[in-house]
């Protein structure tokens, strides 16, 4: 019997080993194990719905707070002029005759100061002012802090003015309206 001769198989070859520098290593993923294995990772949407929240609390602050504001128009025992740099808001206020608080708040980088002038004079620059001037005078005050004085004020109208030199130059100006309390607010 002729039997057909067998073809023998090579071996296969064996590979050599990648010498460690060579080898690439696959981190071994890890199966889920229910929440353990979540991600801390904050989705990127989180962020802006955050900042979104913020100015909405942020408007309904600033919404209420103008509507409890002082309207300009309306006579009022007190006036409060915010200073910032270089200007007075609102640039128009209107007080009532007799006492009369004139606070300045300083919401600007700088210091401030203010000058309620005497009926009928008005400045344009720091070099026209004097000190007889001055009906009011509220001396230097620094940034985010408020002072205020009282004085006793018939009706009028009056320029409000910081002193410091350049400050008026560049706008820093008011004015103030005071009423009779038998006057109508806007009349």
């Amino acid at each position: 019997m002729n039997a057909a001769p067998k073809k023998r198989r090579k071996p296969a070859a064996r590979q050599q080993p990648k010498p460690p520098s060579q080898a690439q290593s696959k981190p071994r993923r890890q199966p889920n194990r229910g929440t353990a294995a979540k991600s801390t990772r904050t989705p990127k949407y989180v962020g802006f719905v955050v900042l979104a929240i913020g100015a909405i609390v942020l408007a309904v602050i600033v919404s209420r707070g103008s509507d409890e504001a002082a309207d300009p128009n309306v006579a009022s025992a007190s006036v409060e002029f915010v200073g910032t740099d270089f200007a007075f808001a609102p640039g128009a206020l209107t007080g009532l005759a007799g006492q009369l608080e004139v606070t300045l708040v300083n919401n600007g980088p700088g210091v401030h100061n203010l000058a309620v002038l005497k009926e009928g004079i008005e400045i344009s620059t720091f070099a026209e002012h004097t000190d007889d001037m001055n009906l009011a005078f509220i001396p230097l005050i620094s940034p985010d802090n408020d002072a205020s004085t009282s004085l006793d004020i018939e009706a009028g109208t009056y320029q409000v003015v910081c002193i410091i030199p350049g400050h008026l130059a560049a706008g820093m100006k008011a004015e103030l309206v005071v009423k009779d309390s038998s006057q109508p607010a806007d009349g």
